[in-house]
């Protein structure tokens, strides 16, 4: 079973819970427990994969990413 795999899962899990199917990256991390390179590698090959979608919200400044499954 590869590690890397099992990472991708863990965050399609943590983003199936919410109610809209997403979340930002902050609060990813904090859930998964990831450090900041294995939730990069977990998000990259998600979003590469089609599984994730990015979406940009803006603010007037920095705008807000967040991460939602796709169904």
């Amino acid at each position: 079973f590869n590690r890397h795999y099992a990472d991708r899962l863990k965050i399609r899990e943590l983003l199936s819970r919410q109610s809209e199917n997403q979340m930002s990256r902050t609060d990813l991390m904090n859930y998964s427990n990831f450090d900041k390179e294995q939730l990069d590698k977990a998000l990259t090959s998600e979003i590469e994969s089609g599984k994730i979608e990015v979406i940009k919200i803006p603010t007037g400044g920095r705008p807000s990413i967040q991460y939602k499954l796709t169904t």
